[in-house]
Parts: C-alpha cells; sequence; structure tokens
C-alpha cells in the first residue's frame, strides 16, 4: 500500500456549457482515493433539470447520451448532490485529513464550478474552497508526458457522462503510471 501525501477527490461534473458564471451542472461523479493501490468507490448522481438554456453542440451531446432525459425524471436538487459529496468527504475526515487534491481529466474546469456560488451555493463554495489543496492531479499531464516519451497512447472517445469518463480518467492513470513507471 502507498498512502497518499494528499488525498485524492477525482471528480468530474457534466454540465450546460463551458461558462460557469451562467451554465448549471447536470452530473456529477466522483470517488475518493487514499491509496495508490485502491480505487476509490465510485459514485454518480444526476441533477433534476429545470429547462436550462443549452448550446446547439451541448444540447446535441446531451441529447444523443441521454443525460438530459435523465436530468428530466431526476429529483435531486444540486444542493442535495452537494450536500452528499460534503458528507462522503467529511465521513472521511476521521482520518484527520485537512486538504484534498481535485483530480481528473480536466480538473480546473470542474473546479470553476465546484468554486462558483451560482452552481453550488456560498455554503458549499465555501467548504470545497477549504478542503482543495492547492496542486491538483490532472492526468492529461500524464498523457502529455507519456507522448513525450514516446507512448502511443489513444485516449476513448468521451462519452460526456460523469461516471464513465471519471472512471476513464483513473483507467489511464493506473496505465499511464505502470507504463512510466511512476
Amino acid at each position: 500500500m502507498t498512502k497518499l501525501m494528499y488525498p485524492r477527490l477525482w471528480i468530474d461534473i457534466e454540465t450546460t456549457g463551458l461558462d460557469p458564471d451562467v451554465d448549471k451542472i447536470l452530473e456529477i461523479a466522483w470517488g475518493i482515493q487514499f491509496d495508490t493501490n485502491i480505487e476509490p468507490q465510485w459514485k454518480s448522481e444526476v441533477v433534476n433539470y429545470p429547462k436550462y438554456h443549452l448550446n446547439e453542440v451541448t444540447l446535441q451531446m446531451h441529447t444523443q447520451n441521454n443525460l438530459l432525459s435523465d436530468c428530466m425524471r431526476c429529483c435531486r436538487s444540486i444542493d442535495s448532490i452537494m450536500a452528499q459529496v460534503k458528507s462522503d468527504i467529511k465521513t472521511l475526515f476521521e482520518r484527520d485529513i485537512s486538504q484534498f487534491q481535485i483530480a481528473g481529466a480536466s480538473p480546473n474546469f470542474d473546479k470553476s464550478f465546484l468554486l462558483n456560488s451560482k452552481c453550488v451555493g456560498a455554503y458549499f463554495v465555501g467548504f470545497f474552497n477549504n478542503i482543495f489543496h492547492h496542486r491538483i492531479f490532472d492526468v492529461s499531464s500524464l498523457i502529455s508526458l507519456a507522448q513525450e516519451k514516446g507512448y502511443k497512447y489513444q485516449t476513448k472517445q468521451s462519452s460526456h457522462r460523469a461516471l464513465d469518463d471519471i472512471q476513464e480518467s483513473y483507467r489511464m492513470y493506473k496505465e499511464l503510471s505502470r507504463k512510466l513507471n511512476i
């Protein structure tokens, strides 16, 4: 077992667009990793969809992958889901951990939504701001490093569903860690 210095909060979100000041979270998936040899337990939730405005590209993408229909059938609010994420994290604080690295394929994007009160509410912004370490774990950096070392690494086409995408990011991390011997 190799305990991580800062546990990783693996997270992926799907949104109505790219601007956290305007767009909304539609789906979130997460898992918490304390040890490099133990895969996180994954959770995923869809947010109730009250007819947000989506651009044509996002509308087509989330219609094809059935996210919009799942959101319309869902009854969970973003506040309810964020409370669950917070509860999962706080349950693990018994290990006396004060900060987590946010991890994924585009963690800066996800973090921009999680730290925006228009997306998750000021209460949760304060919580996330206090637990996120200033360093992030971006799997796309490992992909770049592997390519620089001559590895031909083909990423899987994204389904643009949060759980599929975060599990794929984790799979890439494990595979590239082995290939790069890190």
